[in-house]
Parts: C-alpha cells; structure tokens; sequence
C-alpha cells in the first residue's frame, strides 16, 4: 500500500482494540483479548509509528516498542483541548483520549461523553475544556459484585437488556431491574445534575461508547434528552481521540 499509517491501541481492563488510521480516517479494526492477536495484526500493517493508552500496566507497549515508532498516552502530551483535571496525574488515558475523540467529532458547546465498559464514567467537555466527571462500576461489574459479596444471591451473564421491569417478581428480575435500571437512572441523574449546576444550554451533545454504551444511548434518548440535543453512540471514541493525539505528538516520537 505504501501509505503512512499509524495505529491506536487501547488496552482497557477487559480488552484490547486497535485502529488503524490513514491520516484521520479510521481504516481497519482490531477487538481481542490476546496480545499475541494484536502482534499478528501489527505485523500485518504498513504501520509507521502508533499510540498506547495501557489503564493496567502490561508488557504490550515494551513489546512494540522494539518493532515500531511508540508513544506513550500521558499528562505529558499535547492536547488538542484543555485539561482542567486537578490531579491530570491520575486521570484514566482513556478517560481524556474519548474526550478528545468527542470534541474532534462534535462542533457543540458542551459534550457529555458516556464510556459504558468495566466501569461507567462520565465526561464533561464545554468549549474545548475538559471540566472532569465521574467513575462508577459498569453495569457487569454490578452483576459480578452482587454475587461475590453475598451468600446466596446468583451470578447472572444479561445477554439481552430489554424488558427491564420496574418490578422484579423473582430474584433473577429483581437483579436485572436493580442493576440495569440502576445504571440508567444513576447516568441520567448526573447528567440532570451537570445540566442544573452548571446551566448549560442547549444544544449539547451525548455521546456513549464502550461496550454498553449503546444501550444506555437509547435509553438517554427516551429520557427527556433528545429534544434539540444530539444523542449518538461511537464505539470507536476512544481509538479516533488517540489518533488525534498521535497527530500531534509526532514531532515526539522517537
């Protein structure tokens, strides 16, 4: 192909994804949980130099390191917006990467970004700042932590997140109703709350990702959120942040 390309790799809490990029344009995509997967895929690529966000510390970037030009994800980057964190230390790459992804993706004012994977966190973005958020366990972790801290109560694997009851009439939808409405109820009161305390205007924008983040961009969009404002689920947020940050870092890489 003979085509610069740069790769965006994310390694989260339960997988890895990787795009590949021409410029902006995101080309190829890679979801595993094998790191020997995404060497393979790599190896595949006419890929110059490429991006690691890494939230759990594994061998992967050392590795790459010694094939291809890597840059780290850290506070230390350039940012294409302002980070206004006050601890910017300890503020999850991903985190700030989707906030990027958003603000490159959406022209408005303010921009809510709901990354629905191992945890739930929200981020608040208004006029390119980035004002912070919130961080809470994802909906499976709330599955997985109703059976591990009590005696009796089961594990259940939710394949499907329809029929949600507001009443649970035995114990598997009375699990189902706590955490999944749980979930909808905990995002669309912090997002009432931001709303109401910082006065924000519309239009503004909701945009999800992660692997429930479609489900909770629907749920939003019955809500009483729609209305003027833009509702929409990328689950590619987080790798289209990186590579606007690659972009901007080149100059870095060595």
């Amino acid at each position: 192909m003979g085509k610069n390309l740069r790769a965006a790799i994310d390694i989260g809490n339960t997988r890895i994804k990787c795009g590949v990029f021409d410029g902006h344009e995101l080309i190829d995509l890679l979801a595993t949980e094998d790191e020997t997967v995404l060497y393979s895929f790599l190896q595949d690529k006419e890929v110059s130099s490429a991006i690691i966000s890494d939230v759990r510390g594994t061998n992967i970037p050392n590795q790459l390191s010694n094939k291809l030009s890597v840059i780290i994800m850290d506070t230390k980057l350039k940012l294409p917006i302002q980070n206004n964190y006050i601890s910017p230390e300890t503020l999850g790459t991903d985190r700030i990467a989707s906030a990027v992804g958003a603000n490159i993706l959406y022209n408005t004012k303010t921009i809510f970004v709901i990354d629905a994977g191992t945890c739930i966190t929200t981020g608040f973005v208004q006029d390119h700042i980035y004002r912070g958020g919130s961080i809470s366990p994802g909906i499976h972790m709330r599955y997985r932590a109703l059976h591990d801290f009590t005696g009796k109560l089961p594990y259940i694997e939710s394949t499907t997140f329809e029929n949600i009851k507001s009443i649970g009439l035995d114990t598997t939808d009375s699990i189902h109703s706590g955490v999944l409405a749980g979930a909808i109820y905990e995002v669309e009161s912090r997002l009432k709350a931001i709303l109401n305390a910082e006065k924000v205007e519309q239009p503004y924008t909701i945009v999800t990702t992660g692997g429930d983040g479609a489900f909770l961009a629907e749920q939003l969009k019955y809500r009483n959120f729609a209305n003027e404002n833009e509702i929409t689920f990328e689950p590619n947020l987080v790798l289209i942040g990186l590579n606007e940050i690659l972009l901007l870092n080149e100059s870095e890489i060595s």
